[in-house]
């Protein structure tokens, strides 16, 4: 039986649509003309006729229709009517057997109709296909959280589905059935998606190594842990040797040039040959050392300088690809050391006597150029990537999806399950009600050939002219047509057609007459003991009449 009748922009009805729902064995529509009840009456006798009609049926089950409106009467009154089928009087046996077999497909119809139930529900929208499809609602939503969460940053991953949920989740179970790219942490992907996912990114420029190749020698001169004194074979060494002060000496030996003759140390007149045995103390070799120390410190501050002036301008701007926190800290360190380092060569060239020895600054340094030299290692991993931005993007967009894949992997493992289990619930259904389908077509093709053994169209004739009679319509009548077994002409008394001269009211009740044995005949040898869903518009023809009543029975 029907279940529902939709219209929607047809005659009198919105482009919305209005649907009749709730439907009984027997229903009456009360209205108006012009209303729209005809317009019901149409949709039932043809839905595929307009793209606005539409029907439901219960269990999926489609059954015949006969309506009875103006369309009727148009298409089926004229010179020649098909001529109904009725099963014969003499024919107690065959329809012993057309009973038994409408008793069998009447059963399978039941059990087909209680598998559809399992599979689709009462009404085509549950069963076990609304469970699989809740299952796959449920999974639609969980991966769409996904999208929602990670949109911003990998909006160019997902280009193509974002637009819908169910597209999205399509794309997710694809991936997880053939995505197989290694998984990869959500901050790293963030990271290359910062630079893989934007247009025309420049490439980076490398950071020059800082050259601390000087420190080493400089720091382990061997002159720092000497003591620079002068000759020990002059008058005055032996005492400045054992006083230890010849640093002091030295110094005092500008002061004694000044002082002309007097010594600066007591005020005395000064011996001859004091000046000469000090300069004869202070030789050429205690020259050279000196010369060394100042050379040495002068080349020390001026490799610190040129070290320190690239760290200063590094920590002012590193850059994205140095650890700025880190690298402040490592020069702090050196600069520390330099500094110490200085103090201590200008105690060296103050007291030239006196053993020193640096802060050994390669500890420092190296852990700087382990720094830059990771930073350079990223920066040409950037600049490969960007030199090769479409297969990065490709490789980054697999791995983003996997990522959505494992996320989202205890909601794909619960659908599977489910979606298991009841696909192979659905596929037993679907291969039951096959199973019965082809048993029912098979009982019904014999319905019909033992239906269309014993139909003849002569009875529905004799019928209907025995109602004419009785109801005083005495000048016309119907006759198989001489021509055609399966075919009726509408004749007066001596033969002759008479279609076109009947009055509207013969022209009426014939037509009903008619439309009447249809309900328990068929216009082709067989279905005459088919069920059929009934349809009256009435009246077909007046125009002064208020109501109509259409009314729906299934026989």
């Amino acid at each position: 039986m029907l279940t529902l009748i939709g219209i929607a922009g047809e005659a009198t009805y919105p482009a919305a649509g209005e649907t009749l729902t709730d439907l009984k064995k027997i229903n009456y529509l009360f209205g108006h003309n012009g209303c729209g009840k005809t317009t019901v009456s149409r949709a039932i006798h043809d839905p595929a006729v307009r793209a606005g009609y539409s029907v439901s049926w219960k269990d999926g089950r489609a059954i015949a229709t006969l309506v009875y409106n103006r369309d009727f009467a148009e298409a089926n009154f004229g010179e020649q009517l098909k001529g109904i089928f009725t099963l014969g009087e003499d024919s107690t046996k065959a329809v012993e057997k057309i009973e038994s077999l409408q008793q069998q497909i009447g059963k399978l119809d039941r059990e087909i109709g209680g598998l559809r139930q399992k599979l689709e529900g009462d009404d085509g929208t549950g069963g076990s296909r609304k469970d699989l499809a809740d299952a796959r609602s449920l999974l639609d939503e969980a991966c769409w959280k996904s999208q929602q969460a990670h949109k911003a940053v990998f909006e160019k991953a997902m280009t193509g589905h974002r637009h819908g949920k169910v597209a999205f989740c399509d794309k997710v179970l694809k991936e997880a059935a053939e995505n197989n790219t290694d998984v990869a942490t959500l901050e790293d992907l963030i990271v290359r998606a910062a630079t893989v996912f934007k247009d025309a990114t420049p490439p980076e420029a490398a950071i020059q190594p800082i050259a601390f190749t000087a420190f080493p020698t400089l720091e382990k001169s061997a002159i720092l842990g000497r003591k620079i004194v002068g000759r020990d074979d002059v008058v005055v060494a032996a005492l400045i040797g054992r006083l230890g002060n010849s640093d002091w000496v030295k110094q005092g030996v500008e002061y004694l040039a000044a002082a002309d003759g007097s010594c600066p140390f007591c005020q005395q007149v000064a011996p001859a040959n004091l000046i000469e045995d000090l300069n004869a103390f202070f030789d050429e070799q205690y020259k050279a050392d000196l010369a060394e120390i100042a050379q040495l410190s002068t080349r020390y501050e001026a490799a610190t300088k040129a070290v320190c002036d690239r760290l200063d301008v590094l920590v002012a701007s590193p850059g994205r690809f140095i650890d700025s926190e880190t690298l402040t800290e490592r020069y702090h360190a050196l600069k520390t050391a330099f500094e110490l380092n200085h103090e201590w060569l200008v105690a060296k060239r103050r007291e030239p006597s006196s053993e020193i020895t640096l802060e050994y600054t390669k500890e420092f340094a190296s852990a700087i150029s382990d720094l830059l030299m990771q930073a350079n290692t990223v920066i040409d991993e950037y600049n490969e990537t960007i030199r090769d931005l479409s297969k990065s993007k490709r490789t980054l967009t697999s791995q983003v999806w996997r990522f959505i894949v494992e996320e989202r992997r205890t909601d794909l493992t619960t659908y599977d399950a489910s979606a298991t289990k009841l696909g192979k619930m659905i596929e037993g259904l679907e291969a039951k009600i096959a199973e019965k389908k082809g048993e029912r077509a098979r009982l019904d093709a014999q319905l019909k050939a033992k239906e269309a053994s014993i139909t003849s169209v002569k009875p529905t004739v004799d019928e209907i002219n025995r109602i004419l009679f009785s109801f005083g319509f005495t000048s016309f009548k119907l006759a198989v047509a001489s021509e055609r077994g399966d075919m009726y002409r509408i004749v007066r008394l001596d033969g002759s057609d008479a279609a076109k001269t009947l009055s509207e009211g013969e022209r009426s009740f014939i037509t009903f007459l008619y439309f009447y044995h249809m309900l328990a005949g068929s216009t082709s040898g067989s279905g005459t003991t088919a069920d059929k869903v009934v349809v009256f518009d009435d009246p077909v023809s007046t125009r002064k009449s208020h109501r109509r009543v259409v009314h729906r029975v299934r026989l």
